[in-house]
């Protein structure tokens, strides 16, 4: 589904509980993010290609910890 937009009406924690175990992961309050997309990680930040994806803090060791497994 990539450059399509999907549009429903449910709530971010409804849909990161239907894909958390296919590669997605909540990296911010608004944004839910494909792993497989990722081209960057720094330390508050995701990048996909060149769009930045902050990292909230409530996430950050969650997503760290994420990766961390991810890359092993």
């Amino acid at each position: 589904m990539k450059d399509e937009e999907v549009l429903g009406n449910h709530s971010l924690k409804d849909i990161n509980e239907l894909v958390k175990s296919i590669d997605f992961i909540q990296v911010h309050r608004s944004y839910l993010i494909n792993k497989n997309y990722v081209t960057k990680l720094f330390k508050n930040t995701v990048h996909i290609d060149d769009v930045q994806i902050p990292i909230g803090e409530t996430f950050l060791k969650k997503v760290k910890l994420f990766f961390k497994e991810s890359y092993i």
